[in-house]
């Protein structure tokens, strides 16, 4: 509880700091923090998923934030294969990458076909809408999940990159909405943590 109170208490504006805010109806809450982050990548995708899945109707939560974050969600590649401007630091191949795509793709997929005002907006990349993107993340997920469990981690014992794929494993074990992908997210997340 103090760490939450001191990052939402800190000067300035951030990506995760005002997330943090933004949830907690925090009076320093900088809307800017969530515009003027860099191109949204794999590392701010958890964050995107709390968003679209927990925050979308807070009142705080004003129209220029979330068409900047619709702009940007739905003109992103999503994958090597989709369509799109592949600017700033866009990697897919590691598998700490491949779980901040998947992960947010299931989740922001899911957030956009659950909710009747994002159902029918497109993701350019390959013309299709957030019901698609959920059940590719799911796929891609599950397959992600599978791998871990039975070939374990690559990189869990770097300390620059155990925290990347830890990001959203833990967003996905918290907001999954299909048990079996939630309890294997918890698993993973309690064997990367072993």
């Amino acid at each position: 509880a103090e760490y939450k109170i001191r990052a939402m208490e800190q000067t300035g504006c951030g990506w995760w700091q005002d997330i943090l805010r933004l949830h907690f109806k925090h009076e320093k809450y900088c809307e800017d923090g969530l515009i003027n982050t860099r191109v949204l990548d794999d590392f701010e995708l958890a964050g995107v998923a709390w968003i679209t899945m927990m925050e979308w109707d807070n009142p705080l939560l004003s129209d220029r934030v979330k068409n900047t974050l619709l702009s940007r969600l739905t003109t992103m590649p999503w994958w090597l294969d989709e369509q799109g401007s592949f600017d700033g630091n866009m990697q897919y191949w590691s598998e700490n990458h491949q779980m901040g795509w998947y992960g947010g793709q299931y989740l922001v997929g899911h957030a956009f076909s659950s909710n009747p005002d994002l159902a029918n907006i497109l993701f350019h990349g390959m013309n299709n809408t957030g019901h698609t993107h959920y059940t590719r993340g799911k796929d891609r997920l599950q397959r992600w999940l599978d791998y871990r469990g039975r070939f374990g981690f690559s990189e869990y014992n770097s300390d620059t990159y155990a925290p990347i794929a830890y990001n959203p494993l833990v967003t996905v074990a918290a907001l999954a909405p299909d048990r079996e992908i939630k309890t294997l997210a918890a698993m993973i997340t309690f064997l990367q943590l072993f």
